[in-house]
């Protein structure tokens, strides 16, 4: 039995990292094509291959949970076909212990999944998002694609860049009075944190009062604020980049703000339940490999596989997108999909033969 198990156990570890490495690849591809438009002088095609190479780890983590419903598909599907499935439950490996044979594997890569996201992706992203707006700057102006906003109190803040290591690239500051009045703005190309705030250099000021508006410059000007370099690296992310620690702590911090937090607390939740989700989807694999898909020709169980892992993914962002309206909890948003998949296992586990 323990051969059995090792055999199976090494045909669908081996089939979802091919399968993986194929979809990241595409998804690699497909990046770098479309940072080729945006080649220039300062912007090399090494530097956008740095750029795409650094998004790898994002891509593996955000691929997974498709990545491990297709392998699986594959690796069942395969031996099911060669009849190795039928000969294997014949010497007494049934349908549940087959299962536990294939969350072995599959936990420990959801494990090295959860870990890859929560260590290795923040920091490659951030690097990766610093490096390309300093790539496109031009004479000391940087001009990141988008760009990110803050809010602190009474202060708007737009910075194109973070580094770490507390540096801010790109400035724009905007300060209004108690009736919500401009009332000072000031630019600056490039800010490094001291320990009451931040040292802006090249300023430029203009404050606003009754009579018109004043401008002047500064080499250097200190901006007092609580504001950190963690929690700017933190809004330089997508909530699905960050680490399950940032995403909680920004959270908090929104709130202290008085600003809407449950984007991240549902990518949080996500993050938590993504070696559940893992586990849901090769129930469904093995749903359909011991029902309709067990005849079934490679190609077919390779796009079922990619239909189900993208619907599973939809209804997790439509959920996401409908708690942040109507203000569900998170957790139980992300619990939502995970129940329908696991009702949906069910199903096909039961009309299985």
């Amino acid at each position: 039995m323990r051969i059995l198990d090792r055999y199976v156990g090494t045909q669908v570890i081996y089939a979802i990292s091919m399968v993986l490495l194929v979809l990241v690849g595409l998804d690699v591809l497909s990046a770098l094509i479309d940072e080729m438009q945006d080649l220039k002088a300062g912007y090399t095609l090494t530097k956008a291959l740095l750029y795409v190479g650094a998004s790898v780890p994002a891509r593996v983590v955000e691929l997974a949970p498709v990545g491990v419903l297709i392998g699986v598909l594959v690796a069942l599907g395969q031996l099911a076909s060669s009849s190795e499935l039928v000969v294997i439950r014949g010497a007494g490996l049934s349908s549940w212990h087959l299962l536990k044979v294939l969350v072995k594997p599959v936990l420990v890569f959801a494990g090295l999944i959860l870990l890859i996201g929560e260590f290795v992706v923040p920091k490659s992203e951030q690097f990766g998002e610093a490096e390309r707006a300093l790539a496109l700057s031009n004479k000391g102006s940087i001009t990141g694609r988008y760009g990110m906003w803050n809010r602190e109190g009474r202060h708007f803040i737009h910075f194109n860049a973070v580094q770490a290591g507390g540096v801010i690239y790109g400035v724009t500051l905007f300060t209004f009075d108690d009736n919500w009045r401009l009332y000072e703005s000031m630019s600056a190309t490039r800010a490094t944190f001291q320990s009451n705030g931040w040292l802006l250099e090249n300023v430029r000021r203009t404050q606003m009062n009754s009579w018109g508006s004043q401008a002047s410059e500064h080499t250097t000007l200190l901006w007092e604020t609580d504001l950190t370099p963690d929690l700017l690296a933190m809004e330089s992310l997508s909530p699905e980049r960050m680490s399950i620690n940032s995403l909680f702590q920004y959270s908090h911090y929104l709130r202290q703000q008085g600003l809407e937090a449950a984007d991240y607390e549902v990518a949080a939740w996500r993050k938590i339940t993504q070696p559940l989700a893992i586990f849901v989807l090769v129930l469904v694999a093995m749903g359909f490999i011991f029902g309709p898909l067990r005849d079934g020709t490679l190609g077919l169980r390779v796009f079922i596989g990619t239909l189900v892992g993208l619907v599973f993914k939809i209804s997790q962002d439509v959920v996401a997108s409908v708690t942040i309206v109507y203000g569900i909890a998170p957790a139980a948003a992300v619990a939502l999909p995970l129940l329908l998949g696991l009702l949906v296992a069910a199903w096909l586990l039961y009309r299985a033969p």
